[in-house]
């Protein structure tokens, strides 16, 4: 796992031990941020059930302007705080260890582009974007980005937010979700 591109290109990212964390892989990062292209500069991201930062991390190699980053995980978190910090970017991000779910309501800020790749099959996502749209933390123009199981499929019944976009490699499935 590493990044892809931007100013950090090549750098390694670590990721704990075993098959607890399910990191993007660098075919569907790739793929994901090709998509988004330049829509990543300049913006305010949140990478909700982060792991070990992948997604928030090339986004700030991309020209991101800050990212926060959510993980409730124990040794996950450890190597996301250490990745933040070997890339140099401790002054452009914020990880916060726990629930999603309670700390999104204490978030104060409101996002340009928005990744969630949650364990899959437990309907993580749709609740975190309900959340989302309740606590109105999408800026207008702003992005969601999901990534689920192809098996599991996206979900198409949010109030005020469209799926532009569906993207399929492999076992993985991705959905860019725009407002209304």
């Amino acid at each position: 796992m590493r990044i892809i591109t931007g100013e950090a290109r090549g750098r390694k990212l670590i990721a704990p031990k075993g098959l607890k964390t399910r990191p993007t892989s660098d075919r569907v990062k790739e793929s994901l941020f090709n998509i988004l292209g330049s829509k990543v500069f300049d913006t305010m991201v949140l990478d909700g059930f982060a792991g070990t930062g992948n997604l928030g991390l090339e986004a700030l190699s991309r020209g991101a302007k800050f990212s926060y980053f959510i993980e409730p995980d124990r040794e996950a978190f450890r190597c996301l705080c250490q990745n933040i910090n070997n890339l140099g970017y401790k002054e452009k991000a914020k990880a916060i260890r726990g629930d999603i779910f309670k700390i999104l309501p204490k978030l104060k800020v409101k996002f340009d582009l928005i990744f969630l790749d949650p364990p899959y099959g437990k309907g993580y996502e749709q609740k975190a974007i309900t959340e989302i749209l309740r606590l109105n933390l999408l800026k207008e123009n702003g992005i969601i980005v999901v990534e689920t199981a192809t098996k599991n499929g996206l979900c198409l019944n949010y109030e005020n937010l469209l799926l532009v976009r569906e993207a399929i490699y492999g076992s993985t499935v991705l959905g860019f979700y725009h407002l209304q």
